[in-house]
């Protein structure tokens, strides 16, 4: 069974801490995959090179415009 998150977030400091978690406590991470929704008003490219190489469950990235802050964060 595959379990899915959906996290909305412009704060990579506290992703970290999620994905580290994920990391530490879950046995088969072959059933997790994270989408991580990112604004396009900032620069993600090392965040998404580290996450890329430092976890070995999928991690997918949604990449859009914020648009109107905090009600619109789950468009993507």
């Amino acid at each position: 069974m595959l379990i899915s998150f959906l996290i909305p977030s412009r704060n990579t400091f506290f992703l970290k801490r999620f994905l580290n978690s994920i990391e530490k406590n879950t046995l088969e991470k072959n059933q997790i995959e994270v989408l991580i929704k990112l604004d396009d008003d900032k620069d993600y490219t090392s965040f998404i090179n580290e996450t890329k190489k430092n976890y070995s469950f999928s991690i997918k990235y949604l990449i859009s415009p914020r648009l109107e802050g905090q009600p619109s964060l789950w468009f993507a």
